[in-house]
């Protein structure tokens, strides 16, 4: 386990990942995740991450970009 920081997370468009620019905008949507929380396998996080994201991209997935080793866990965006 390990803190869960706006870091943490990118959006996969294509072949191509964006990560997240800033954990501070002026117009942020509230509750943000709580940085400062760890995690044990099988607990839940709720809260909002905000990404700089190009107007002509798709996003396809959300990826959880902490994890040491294994498979990073991916969520398909519709």
């Amino acid at each position: 386990t390990g803190p869960i920081g706006f870091d943490s997370w990118r959006l996969r468009t294509g072949n191509s990942l964006i990560t997240r620019s800033s954990s501070t905008y002026g117009n942020a949507v509230i509750p943000q995740i709580d940085t400062e929380l760890e995690l044990s396998p099988g607990e839940c996080l709720r809260g909002w991450v905000q990404f700089d994201v190009p107007t002509d991209a798709t996003i396809d997935s959300v990826v959880f970009a902490n994890v040491a080793e294994g498979p990073r866990p991916e969520w398909t965006v519709p």
